[in-house]
C-alpha cells in the first residue's frame, strides 16, 4: 500500500480525511517542493510518481500520535486483507 499524508496539527482536532486525485495531490505537494522554482519539469516528474498509485489523504488531525496509531492499524489492517486476498487466489 502506498500512503501520502497531507495533514496539519489542530488542537481536538479529529481526523476525518478527503481521498485527493493524483493531480490534486500534485498541486497540494507542489507548495512544499523547494528546488520547483528552479527545476521545474524534473519536480513535476518526482512528485507524479510519488502520488502515482498512491493513496494520497488530506485533512487537518489531532495528536500526531493518535494519528500514527490509525495509520499504522489500516496499513496493517490492509496488508492482512491482501495476504488473504492472494491466499484465496493461490487455492483455485
Amino acid at each position: 500500500m502506498r500512503l501520502v499524508v497531507l495533514t496539519e496539527h489542530r488542537p481536538g482536532g479529529t481526523w476525518r480525511p478527503l481521498r485527493l486525485t493524483a493531480g490534486q495531490a500534485v498541486l497540494e505537494l507542489l507548495a512544499h517542493t523547494v528546488p520547483a522554482r528552479l527545476r521545474p519539469e524534473a519536480s513535476l516528474a518526482s512528485l507524479e510518481r510519488a502520488v502515482a498509485r498512491a493513496t494520497v489523504l488530506k485533512g487537518p488531525r489531532g495528536e500526531a500520535r493518535d494519528l500514527a496509531q490509525t495509520l499504522l492499524r489500516s496499513v496493517e489492517d490492509d496488508d492482512a486483507a491482501s495476504r488473504r486476498d492472494a491466499g484465496e487466489r493461490g487455492t483455485t
